[in-house]
């Protein structure tokens, strides 16, 4: 089984992460995907929302989908949230299957500042989803024989337009799934007032 992992923070998650989802399933390029929203991920500034809300809101996202899987490990351990530990579990828990780690291609070129990014290559294929106006190449001394591009998909939403929209007040019902814009609504998330 060909599995593939998602990993971010999910603040929040939002339809483009969903529709890419969708459609790494439906080109056959996973048969399995394991989402797990980071706890705190080293390369970014604090989520604005904790993570048992982001975790909830993924669940949330991606209830009803069977060949989706939510894994709260990161937001249970402590610190800082790095792909190859919660890769190398994965792998050691599904033996037998091969691992495709998911991208955007915004975040190639940080991928060297990854920790331990010669294990991660060894674990997993990355897959790399293009992204609006962003030039995508493999980083210098990489294997490219471990990089797989997808260029039939570009989703335009981004969390942080999201979370700016939300601290105007104003919800972006069309960028969110609705149980999504619902919990952010109760538990008046990024600023956007309780309901």
């Amino acid at each position: 089984m060909i599995c593939g992992l998602l990993g971010g923070s999910f603040d929040p998650v939002h339809n483009g992460h969903v529709a890419l989802v969708d459609h790494v399933l439906a080109s056959g390029l996973a048969d399995r995907i394991v989402v797990v929203p980071a706890r705190r991920s080293p390369l970014k500034e604090a989520a604005s929302a904790p993570p048992p809300d982001r975790l909830a809101m993924t669940e949330l996202a991606f209830a009803g989908r069977a060949h989706v899987v939510v894994d709260p490990r990161e937001t249970r351990r402590e610190g800082p949230s790095y792909t190859v530990d919660t890769l190398r579990a994965l792998v050691a828990e599904h033996p037998g299957d091969s691992w495709r780690l998911i991208i955007g291609a915004d975040n190639l070129a940080d991928l060297p500042r990854w920790r331990d990014v010669s294990g991660l290559l060894a674990l997993a294929e990355v897959l790399v989803l293009q992204r609006s106006g962003v030039a995508a190449g493999i980083p210098p001394g990489m294997n490219p024989n471990r990089f797989r591009f997808v260029t039939d998909f570009d989703e335009p939403v981004s969390s942080t337009a999201v979370r700016a929209m939300l601290a105007r007040g104003k919800l972006p019902a069309a960028d969110l799934p609705p149980g999504v814009a619902a919990h952010i609504r109760q538990h008046g998330l990024y600023g956007f007032p309780r309901s």
